[in-house]
């Protein structure tokens, strides 16, 4: 089997499986949820050291719609055969943030005296608008700023590649900023000292959909694919750190 590297795209899905068999594969797992959708990837979840069943996995789907049915029609609902609970299933930790954030761009360096209409007049082109904030100038320099948030992320990426450093509504001396907004979590890192303000391409940072690349064999279907990363797959802390006291 030839193996291939690559990363899951943009508008998938990760949901968070419990309660399943500790003899349970990823073609089980897959038997389960593919009646709801196109199933990009399926990772039975293990102890990083002992490769132990932990009796969960991760459960991507290609979309967000089919990932909902899935989880109105199983959790809490269906008790796998063997199995004294019902089956547990949510989106994996951050994937809510992780979806709301792709979709939100902040818009910097807008004139001083500004409307949410004209704001939209100038994005509103790139796709279909859900929500625009704008903000009070800043007391730095007396520049306004939004956000805006997409249907899709590929709308708000359109909208940086055309608008991003642009003087379309920000003065013919000033470069608009247009870039992804900061997630939850990145605006703690940069709040304790814990993100980079070296970056060269600060302002086209990029909120990714995974950290990492996982390997994918092919398997069952042309579309479906197990990742093959057992010492990675472990579901994340749902509790952030704390800095301490001093």
């Amino acid at each position: 089997t030839t193996t291939t590297t690559t990363t899951r795209p943009i508008e998938s899905v990760k949901l968070f499986l419990g309660h399943i068999p500790h003899n349970w594969n990823e073609n089980d797992v897959q038997s389960l949820v593919q009646r709801f959708g196109e199933v990009y990837s399926v990772t039975i979840l293990r102890d990083k050291e002992t490769s132990r069943h932990k009796g969960c996995a991760f459960v991507v789907f290609q979309r967000d719609e089919d990932a909902k049915n899935c989880i109105t029609e199983l959790h809490n609902c269906y008790t796998i055969p063997t199995m004294s609970r019902p089956v547990q299933l949510k989106y994996a930790h951050g994937e809510r943030e992780r979806m709301g954030s792709e979709h939100k761009l902040f818009i910097g360096m807008l004139p001083k005296v500004i409307t949410e209409e004209e704001v939209r007049e100038a994005f509103e082109k790139y796709g279909e608008i859900k929500e625009i904030h704008l903000m009070k100038p800043s007391s730095d320099n007396g520049r306004a700023c939004a956000f805006i948030k997409y249907a899709a992320r590929g709308q708000a990426q359109a909208a940086i590649d055309e608008l991003n450093r642009s003087n379309i509504i920000s003065g013919p001396r000033v470069k608009l900023v247009v870039k992804f907004a900061d997630t939850k979590k990145k605006k703690w890192q940069k709040q304790n000292g814990k993100y980079s303000h070296n970056s060269p391409n600060r302002e086209q940072e990029q909120i990714v959909a995974n950290n990492f690349q996982p390997v994918l064999l092919p398997i069952a279907s042309p579309n479906y694919y197990v990742q093959q990363y057992p010492t990675q797959a472990y579901q994340q802390s749902h509790h952030h750190p704390h800095p301490h006291p001093h």
